[in-house]
């Protein structure tokens, strides 16, 4: 009887270790896929599964060295409860501080690569060298700007979009004015060194008239200055 019972004792035993050591593996199965399925870093992810395995481990390893069935209870439900306790936050904050900074970035490249386009652009058009640097540092400060707000935005969509506004502003700088002024002026020079070619071709042609008009040479330097 004393032998049967003993027999009963063990079995009991060591179903509990084996449904202890289940309900163990079964929060390490349940932590390990919500870390999967979670928006972490991977080497976060590597790190938690790792804190995971150990705490799984350490938890079956107790399961067996307990010699009573409610010692084998208590050692699984500590170990699902430090398992199922293991926080993600912390990878969370970690991901969502990388995708802003990697916005930050990518938004900020956007903004300079949009002013690189501008200022070339601005370059390379008949414009006054005064209207050029006007409008270059039209661009300067518009990127500044864009550059300054994006920094300055908390989420990724908010990078995006202070990103997208300054690329925006940028593109839309307008270089028709600057234009319309260059062409005003050589227009105007054009005039200018038209009328003084005439004027020039006049005086030739008055010139050669006096050296031939039957004049005293007194006569026709005072003409000449008098011209």
């Amino acid at each position: 009887m004393v032998h049967l019972k003993k027999l009963k004792q063990k079995k009991d035993l060591a179903d509990a270790k084996k449904l202890g050591i289940e309900a163990i593996e079964k929060a390490a199965r349940d932590k390990i896929s919500e870390i999967e399925n979670a928006d972490l870093l991977p080497s976060d992810k590597e790190k938690l599964k790792g804190q995971v395995n150990a705490e799984k481990t350490k938890g079956i390893d107790a399961v067996n060295k307990v010699t009573t069935v409610s010692g084998a209870k208590s050692e699984s439900d500590k170990a699902v409860g430090i398992i199922k306790a293991i926080s993600l936050d912390a990878g969370k904050r970690t991901k969502a501080e990388k995708d802003l900074a990697d916005a930050k970035k990518l938004g900020i490249e956007a903004i300079e690569k949009a002013a690189r386009d501008k200022i070339s652009e601005i370059e390379s058009a008949d414009l006054l060298p005064v209207d050029k640097e006007k409008l270059k540092g039209q661009v300067n400060n518009e990127k500044a700007k864009g550059i300054d707000a994006v920094n300055k935005a908390t989420t990724v969509s908010g990078a995006k979009s202070e990103s997208d506004k300054a690329v925006g502003i940028i593109k839309a700088i307008s270089l028709d004015a600057g234009k319309r002024t260059k062409a005003e002026k050589d227009l105007a020079d054009a005039k200018k060194l038209g009328v003084e070619a005439i004027e020039k071709k006049q005086l030739v042609i008055r010139f050669q008239k006096l050296k031939n008009a039957d004049l005293l040479p007194s006569d026709k330097e005072k003409l000449k200055r008098a011209s």
